[in-house]
């Protein structure tokens, strides 16, 4: 958890070794993990690209899209950005396939956890198609608002 100083710096620790890590105040909290750490990642990830390239019209593991069927995206900068993304065990930097950037995003966000994983695809069959609930922003009959179903 990041810790803000008194000069308005923030605090947070790698997220690898625990090594603190101190962003000026205003400055991008983007880096989480410290120098080491990245051009260790970093030289895991350019050889596990070597050794397992992205094949030709590659469709994703996880939902089967192919590169035709996923949009252009681009960074702030202008810049393309890859449609697929190498995905690989970040405690063992074995190499288990190549994924569109959504699929990857969202195993990261749900940690890599396939009992996570199963329980948001539960959470997903068991709720879909239930009828609304009430509003609970304005909790009214009467009045309806920009949240009310």
């Amino acid at each position: 958890m990041p810790v803000i100083l008194a000069d308005g710096a923030v605090k947070k620790r790698c997220h690898l070794c625990g090594v603190p890590l101190v962003f000026k105040a205003g400055g991008s909290l983007r880096k989480y993990r410290c120098t080491p750490c990245e051009s260790e990642y970093n030289r895991v990830i350019r050889r596990l690209k070597r050794a397992y390239p992205l094949p030709d019209n590659h469709s994703c593991a996880c939902c089967g899209r192919s590169g035709d069927e996923i949009p252009d995206t681009y960074s702030n900068k202008g810049n393309a950005i890859a449609k697929f993304c190498l995905d690989h065990d970040h405690s063992t930097g074995t190499f288990r396939g190549w994924l569109c950037v959504k699929c990857n995003t969202g195993l990261g966000l749900l940690q890599d956890s396939p009992s996570i994983l199963r329980s948001a695809a539960t959470y997903l069959e068991k709720t879909k198609g239930q009828p609304a609930k009430d509003c609970p922003v304005c909790i009214s009959a009467i009045t309806k608002c920009m949240f009310c179903p």
